[in-house]
């Protein structure tokens, strides 16, 4: 009855763990606009180089909310400040770049190449040709538009020669492009439509719908120039009609306008008319609807006032709700202490009953053979054989009046458990829902394979909820996969994984760190702030395994807390180990030391990745109720890598569970595996 109780009892307080829980998830999950929280993590952030890309990441997001561009340049002006006071490189290049779009987009040229040469002179002292490129293509389209043409010519011709040499197509294509419009402006038509007839072919393998459309009307404009009326009506036609399906209303104008032209030299005046009429429509309409934007835009300013003052209102009464949340979270609290003192209660009462239950048995017993006793000595005397038979049906009597008060009291037992039953039935779903929320924390496997054709990942929880989890992000350009094992598995390791979730999403999709040692040093450095662990010695944390793959240079970077890498290239394995402690935990004396490995691959000599947790390599089973061990876990990968990613996975899960046997499952599970060419 003891052993009972007690477990009852826990499972109540693991309920209302629970509910606390879910309650205070309530109260603080807020959700918040990607602007608000950079600008709340600028608030924050004490380092000068997170501080910079953080400027520069509310640069790009005002810039596409079409803010003012005095506003916007603010932002980059302030992130070139910071980043020359703390001889940040990187920083100077990305906000110089910045501020010049700005002002070529204001029509200040002269001040865009500025900041322009600004970067350009950082980016060569760091070799970086294909930022060098994309420097020189910018001060050659700024050069053409003050009309400088010689030196655009220049700079254009540098960013075409390093494009070509990395076969950079897209650049290539922009880069004709730009080559086009200059010589047309120096009446070099011929070499014009030579070079806009490079770019429209590069244009349409790549698919660029706006390149094949500014490729056609600058050739449609150039062939006209030279009177060749046919090609110049040709390409204005196809730029109608990629226009029309595109419903893009400036190219239709600009195609209206060209066939309009072409219908004059022609002396077909009403067909020329016709398509004058079109253009014209067609540029009132947009006019209108810039018109309607701009009276939104007057109107949206003169309610700031108003949402701000909502704003005031609307913190009031959150405050008063989470107030109102804090007392809910007590009386629930209290509730549980009444509940347990209740079954602690009634387990004392139990206990005495059955103590008075075996007193009255024992009572029995001795009546019954004092009874025995009394008929071998009175059987002669038929009176006192009735008169003790009467006494014998008065105590039977009692006896199942006492065995009544037995049975009604052990159907109130019955029912307490029934209720005890349903509460844990109650914790299970809870926990199940928590399952839910976990994985909605996971990526996609679309969102994986889009950076990694070929994959799989298997994964296993022990419990309903897990500790061991998986990261994956693209960023500046490069594909971030990470495998996470935390401290404890079920619903503790679960509160892990989704502060290790948060922290990574804030230093490499807010921050912007792409640089695996730094990404590992900032987790444990928050780990460690989140959980006190420096004051309270707290020992919780997590092992990781983080791949950043850069695919425009072939090249992959490792870094990892506790967990290792196994790559096989040329038919090598070979196992990169990563630093002996994990993020996060307090260890005193002990500095940690995350260090990053690179590697290369190619189409012609691809590179196979695998990363896992420890719950494969340490699950007991075999016919020696052993651990698979991490020797047989790398040599299985090993001897099944040349096999399709969907095989490797039904063999790897295969081999778990004839492993596994009868056995129960010992921890988390799990395994990702990437190739990459």
């Amino acid at each position: 009855m003891k052993k009972n109780n007690t477990k009852y009892l826990c499972l109540l307080l693991i309920w209302a763990f629970v509910m606390c829980f879910h309650i205070t998830s309530e109260i603080y999950a807020q959700p918040n606009p990607r602007i608000e929280k950079l600008e709340n993590t600028l608030k924050i952030t004490s380092s000068d180089t997170a501080k910079v890309r953080i400027l520069n990441n509310l640069y790009e997001e005002y810039l596409n909310a079409k803010e003012s561009s005095a506003k916007v340049r603010k932002y980059a002006e302030d992130a070139l400040n910071i980043a020359e006071k703390a001889k940040f490189t990187q920083g100077i290049i990305i906000s110089a770049d910045n501020i010049g779009n700005i002002y070529q987009l204001q029509g200040d040229y002269n001040k865009a190449i500025e900041f322009f040469l600004k970067a350009l002179n950082l980016k060569e002292n760091q070799k970086d040709n294909s930022k060098i490129a994309d420097s020189y293509n910018r001060l050659g389209a700024c050069y053409a538009l003050l009309n400088e043409n010689e030196k655009a010519l220049n700079f254009l011709e540098k960013a075409l020669n390093i494009r070509q040499n990395s076969k950079d197509k897209l650049g290539i294509a922009t880069t004709f492009t730009n080559l086009g419009i200059v010589f047309y402006k120096k009446s070099e038509y011929d070499k014009s439509i030579q070079y806009h007839q490079k770019a429209l072919a590069m244009a349409d393998s790549l698919l660029d719908r706006k390149l094949i459309a500014n490729n056609l009307h600058r050739l449609g404009e150039t062939f006209f120039q030279q009177n060749n009326i046919g090609d110049a009506s040709r390409s204005f036609r196809q730029l109608l009609y990629m226009a029309q399906r595109s419903g893009d209303s400036g190219d239709m104008q600009k195609a209206y306008q060209g066939l309009s032209q072409i219908a004059v030299t022609q002396s077909n005046y009403k067909q020329a008319y016709e398509y004058h009429q079109l253009y014209a429509n067609i540029r009132e309409s947009y006019f209108k609807d810039l018109q309607n934007t701009t009276q939104g835009r007057l109107e949206e300013s003169n309610a700031v006032a108003e949402l701000e003052r909502k704003k005031r209102a609307l913190i009031e009464a959150e405050s008063h709700r989470q107030t109102l949340w804090i007392y809910l979270l007590i009386a629930v609290v209290l509730l549980v202490l009444v509940i347990v003192f209740f079954l602690y209660r009634s387990n004392v009462l139990s206990k005495k009953t059955n103590k008075m239950l075996k007193t009255q048995k024992d009572e029995i017993e001795k009546t019954s053979k004092e009874l025995a006793t009394q008929k071998e000595i009175l059987q002669a005397s038929k009176t006192e054989i009735e008169a003790k038979n009467k006494e014998l049906e008065a105590s039977k009597t009692e006896i199942e009046s006492k065995n009544d008060a037995i049975n009604r009291k052990n159907e109130i037992l019955e029912a307490t458990f029934k209720e005890i039953d349903r509460k844990n039935k109650d914790i299970t779903a809870s926990i199940t829902y928590a399952k839910r929320i976990q994985e909605s924390m996971l990526p996609t496997p679309v969102q994986i394979t889009e950076g990694f054709p070929e994959n799989f990942i298997l994964f296993r929880p022990r419990d309903i909820v897990s500790g061991d989890f998986y990261w994956f992000s693209q960023k500046n350009g490069k594909i971030i996969f990470a495998a996470l094992d935390c401290t404890g598995h079920g619903v503790p390791g679960a509160i892990m994984s989704m502060l290790g979730d948060s922290y990574l999403n804030q230093i490499i999709n807010l921050q912007g760190i792409t640089d695996p040692n730094w990404v590992l040093e900032e987790l444990h450095n928050s780990i460690g702030i989140a959980l006190n662990q420096e004051e309270t010695q707290n020992q919780d944390g997590m092992d990781v395994a983080l791949c950043i793959i850069d695919p425009r240079k072939k090249k992959l970077e490792f870094a990892g807390a506790g967990r290792p890498l196994l790559l096989i290239q040329n038919g090598q394995m070979n196992v990169i180990e990563s630093s002996k402690l994990p993020v996060g935990g307090f260890q005193k004396d002990r500095e940690r030391v995350f260090t990053s490995h690179s590697f290369t691959y190619s189409p012609e000599n691809p590179l196979w990745i695998y990363v896992y947790s420890d719950g494969f390599q340490d699950q007991f089973g075999g016919q020696r109720g052993r651990k698979f061990s991490k020797n047989r876990l790398e040599e299985l990968l090993f001897e099944h890598h040349q096999e399709s990613m969907p095989e490797q996975r039904k063999i790897l899960n295969k081999t778990l569970i004839d492993w596994m046997g009868t056995n129960r499952q010992m921890d988390d599970i799990l395994v990702a595996g990437f190739k990459l060419t």
